[in-house]
């Protein structure tokens, strides 16, 4: 798994969700994959400040399964080191009621959108992507976390609003990804790389501790 191998095997993928949070394989696959995760959170800390100078104030991300579980599951955890500065609403169903709670208490002016599906076909993320599309004053404030940017462009998301998710990371293994976007805004960049260090100590653990006391 560390050293890139296509261990998916009813996908022929490799599965390198361990590059996401630690660097702890010489092959030129994972250093490489390495690369692109921390580049995708130097992208994501530069959107946190675009969103303070912009007065966003609420971040509604709309996803399904590990694009929404996952995300909510450690926001919900790490609650205690929550800032004020943004107020997360995670949105997964299609049913109208849950959008149009949203759009009657927020204020498009001050909301983003994240729109998160690894394939970018997903259809109640796209169902509620088009409602929300419409409600936002300014498009500029849509965003994807996806693997298929054409898709996303396509959707009219800019092409600078759409962070990247590999297909070397499996669904229930993004949270350590931009998938966490919406987490990461809640409890703040540092918070965050906290979270991938001590997951990057277990990797360790695992890697490196005789299987007799691992």
């Amino acid at each position: 798994m560390f050293a890139g191998e296509k261990i998916n095997g009813s996908e022929n993928r490799a599965v390198l969700h361990t590059a996401l949070r630690s660097n702890l394989s010489d092959s030129e696959e994972a250093q490489q994959a390495h690369q692109h995760a921390m580049a995708a959170l130097d992208t994501i800390s530069s959107l946190i400040e675009r969103f303070r100078q912009e007065g966003i104030t609420d971040i509604i991300s709309v996803g399904i399964g590990g694009s929404d579980l996952g995300p909510r599951l450690v926001l919900n955890a790490l609650t205690d080191f929550a800032s004020k500065d943004f107020r997360i609403h995670f949105l997964s169903s299609a049913d109208g009621l849950y959008l149009e709670s949203f759009m009657a208490a927020l204020s498009a002016e001050k909301t983003a959108v994240l729109l998160v599906s690894k394939s970018f076909n997903t259809q109640e993320t796209l169902i509620n992507g088009e409602a929300l599309k419409a409600w936002l004053t300014d498009p500029g404030r849509l965003f994807a976390i996806t693997a298929n940017n054409a898709k996303a462009e396509a959707f009219d998301v800019p092409a600078d609003n759409v962070l990247p998710i590999w297909d070397w990371v499996g669904g229930r293994f993004s949270v350590w990804s931009a998938v966490a976007f919406p987490t990461i805004l809640a409890i703040g960049m540092d918070n965050f790389r906290e979270f991938l260090r001590g997951a990057a100590d277990m990797d360790a653990h695992f890697l490196n501790t005789p299987i007799k006391d691992n």
